[in-house]
């Protein structure tokens, strides 16, 4: 997992627990993590800090096919994703093939979060 450095508040986002930055001079000074019943921790140092979080998920361009089959070959609808175009068009080239005749496919342009 990679880990940025906090800009603001919001960078945080722990479920339960909520983070106070205190920034001074494009730094930060303080952080008061305050967990769901008011408990409170402080960190400060005296030269400030650096506070990490990880780095939000990334997205990617792909293209998903869709294709439905015929009733007849009991497949139904399947969805499969792509890096390239190329091998999206492949595929439904590949099912309209094997099919020999036309089906219901589409092919979209979507963004999903990078796997690690």
């Amino acid at each position: 997992m990679k880990f940025v450095e906090v800009k603001k508040n919001a960078d945080i986002g722990l479920a339960g627990i909520t983070a106070e930055v205190d920034f001074a001079n494009g730094g930060v000074t303080c952080v008061t993590l305050v967990d769901s019943t008011g408990r409170k921790v402080r960190i400060d140092g005296p030269y400030g800090l650096r506070v990490l979080a990880p780095e939000p998920p990334k997205k990617i361009k792909q293209y998903r096919v869709t294709a439905t089959f015929p009733e007849s070959m009991g497949l139904g609808t399947i969805k499969r994703d792509f890096n390239d175009k190329y091998s999206a068009d492949a595929l439904v080239a590949a099912f309209n093939n094997e099919v020999r005749s036309e089906l219901a496919s589409t092919i979209e342009e979507v963004e999903v979060f990078e796997e690690a």
